[in-house]
């Protein structure tokens, strides 16, 4: 018996619109597919991510951007990690439209036996 465990590196760009209301705080969780596991065990899964762009039709507005939270996950149901990212922005339509990601997860792969 070997160890079957197998380290995926996942890394990409998620391409969204997120835009805040004029003068206001949104707050979002943007969820995305990475990776599809197949019939290997899931065992663990890490996220990162920052923000890749972000525009302002005013300029002098005081505007704030945030990825707060990012993390990833195993969906049971679907057998698919999961990249779940939490997304803050104010000021006067403000607009985050991509993200930067990396993703590890490990995994166990069945015998071969």
């Amino acid at each position: 018996m070997g160890n079957n465990q197998q380290l995926y590196i996942i890394s990409g760009t998620a391409n969204f619109w997120f835009q805040s209301p004029d003068q206001n705080t949104r707050n979002d969780i943007m969820r995305c597919t990475v990776h599809n596991i197949g019939d290997e065990q899931f065992l663990r899964a890490t996220a990162t991510g920052s923000i890749s762009e972000i525009s302002t039709p005013v300029p002098q507005d005081m505007i704030t951007w945030s990825v707060d939270n990012v993390d990833a996950d195993w969906d049971d149901d679907s057998g698919n990690i999961i990249l779940e990212a939490d997304l803050m922005i104010r000021g006067t339509q403000a607009q985050m439209r991509r993200m930067g990601f990396q993703v590890i997860v490990l995994t166990q792969r069945p015998d071969d036996n």
